[in-house]
């Protein structure tokens, strides 16, 4: 009876590591998500409501570098601060359509990854 716990307990951590730790699935959903904006045009800081505005064009590329537009985006500035530099402008991202595809991208991750894991060493062996 105990060992029968151990061998439960034991798959039910591997499971949970596997649901926990993101893999294949997940590390590529994320990847195809990742959007890159780059700030390309500045306008000049206008006076709105007692702070500075800024207005930029940046262009958005995702993660193999392909562009997929523009976006205009605006920041605040306070009456004493600088205006930031494009290096500054530049953010990560992540699309907001990757998060709903999270829990079945974590699901598929907890059944391939202990299914590759007792089958890579028979893959291994059978390759050589």
């Amino acid at each position: 009876m105990a060992s029968c716990r151990r061998r439960w307990r034991r798959a039910a951590a591997v499971v949970s590591l596997a649901i926990a730790l993101p893999g294949c699935v997940t590390g590529h959903l994320f990847a195809a998500g990742r959007r890159r904006e780059y700030a390309r045009e500045m306008d000049a800081p206008v006076e709105e409501g007692g702070a500075r505005v800024l207005r930029y064009t940046a262009e958005v590329t995702d993660d193999a570098g392909a562009s997929c537009g523009t976006v205009v985006r605006t920041v605040r500035l306070a009456p004493d601060q600088p205006i930031p530099t494009r290096r500054e402008l530049t953010r990560v991202r992540t699309a907001a359509w990757v998060y709903p595809l999270v829990p079945l991208s974590l699901a598929a991750d907890g059944f391939m990854v202990p299914t590759l894991t007792v089958l890579s060493p028979v893959m291994l062996i059978m390759g050589d």
